[in-house]
């Protein structure tokens, strides 16, 4: 049996529907486009990732603790929808072409369900932070959860809770970039307070690179270089960034046993927003 849904694809099952975890009174929400141009000496490809995260942070003495409550991704090729996904504790829907398929928690797998209730709405791991919101370190506190959102997913997370100074006008700190295939580079940030209120910051870095460490033995990545920019807002009663536009732009070459196979080039835009959904 199927439907039509208010996406404008078609759901190929019906489902029982049940009732789900609610978002907490206020959480994030880290919206992530990322668009790469890959060259190959046989092809060229665009790729197009649009990702949502919806999370919050629970204070502790040395830090926070990090819990996830939804993940959602599209993927496009050279401008063609081909596939996405929504997760949460209470569901899985799985977008192909224009076919669309729902599935709630109950209606999941023995396996599928324990990976699901490991991963969202439950504490996934521990940041450890000093007094300026430098991260010293992580504890994972579900390893389960952890491996299934990857530490990729987790570092997203982080991209918008940097460090933070009171006191000054300028910093400096270090963002761990999350890019295509596993590789990770840790880019260097400069912080400096605009405007009146000194709640908003300018945030600038850039990254260059002969050759970084690869995530596969046999392929080398060289010619590194990225720059970010952006601005963000930090609320002093919270002691959080809430809200924020960054901008990174990366590229980079693709070698295998000294041969260059590929270029990538491409453009992150990240939007941090704090949603509070009932009156304090």
């Amino acid at each position: 049996m199927s439907a039509s849904t208010t996406d404008g694809t078609t759901a190929t099952e019906t489902h029982r529907v049940l009732p789900e975890t609610p978002l907490p009174d206020s959480y994030f929400k880290l919206t992530v486009k990322n668009h790469t141009d890959i060259e190959q000496s046989t092809d060229s490809q665009k790729i197009d990732a649009d990702l949502e995260l919806k999370y919050t942070h629970q204070k502790t003495n040395d830090g926070i603790i990090l819990t996830l409550y939804s993940m959602g991704l599209d993927m496009y090729q050279d401008g063609v929808f081909a596939e996405g996904t929504i997760m949460t504790r209470d569901k899985f829907v799985q977008k192909e072409g224009s076919q669309k398929t729902e599935s709630s928690f109950d209606e999941l797998s023995p396996e599928q369900q324990e990976m699901f209730a490991a991963s969202f709405a439950t504490n996934l791991c521990k940041i450890i932070l000093d007094t300026n919101q430098n991260e010293l370190g992580r504890k994972i506190l579900s390893e389960a959860g952890f491996a299934m959102l990857t530490e990729g997913n987790v570092n997203s997370l982080r991209l918008m809770h940097g460090p933070y100074h009171h006191g000054v006008d300028r910093w400096q700190g270090v963002k761990r970039i999350p890019m295509t295939y596993g590789l990770i580079m840790d880019c260097p940030v400069e912080y400096a307070r605009i405007g009146d209120s000194g709640d908003e910051i300018n945030v600038n870095g850039s990254f260059t690179k002969d050759e970084v460490d690869s995530p596969q033995a046999d392929v080398a990545v060289k010619k590194v270089s990225c720059t970010l920019s952006g601005k963000e807002t930090f609320d002093e009663n919270i002691g959080e960034y809430t809200s924020g536009e960054l901008t990174l732009q990366y590229k980079f070459q693709i070698f295998q046993k000294d041969v260059q196979i590929g270029t990538m080039e491409g453009k992150m835009e990240l939007s941090l927003e704090r949603v509070t959904t009932k009156e304090k």
